[in-house]
């Protein structure tokens, strides 16, 4: 499992499997005794939007030292996909009803490409 492809330059990446991240889930799980996935820990409630958004930005922070927010995630997630020319209008729709916006959204507001 420490076999990472990018130990050459001093990066790590984890190969998630379906084994692996049920087993992450239910020791998180068992360690919270919360049906949350995502809990306020002071609260052992679930995480609510708000907070789900503020603890992404501390994360990425600690990690990183950059601020990530979700809306940065889907910029970047969109801008991606956008990056496919040949795209069509039919995925750009499929697209957008999954990440829960009209593609007109996406073109206008996450994706930047110009």
């Amino acid at each position: 499992m420490n076999k990472f492809k990018t130990d050459k330059r001093g990066q790590q990446t984890i190969k998630w499997s379906d084994k692996l991240l049920k087993a992450l889930i239910n020791d998180w799980l068992n360690i919270t005794k919360s049906d949350y996935l995502l809990v306020n820990a002071s609260e052992n409630t679930p995480m609510t939007p708000n907070g789900i958004s503020k603890n992404l930005v501390k994360l990425f922070q600690a990690y990183t030292g950059k601020n990530v927010s979700s809306s940065l995630l889907r910029t970047i997630f969109i801008t991606d996909k956008y990056k496919n020319a040949n795209l069509s209008i039919k995925e750009k729709k499929k697209l957008g009803q999954e990440m829960l916006h009209s593609s007109k959204m996406a073109e206008e507001v996450y994706n930047k490409i110009d």
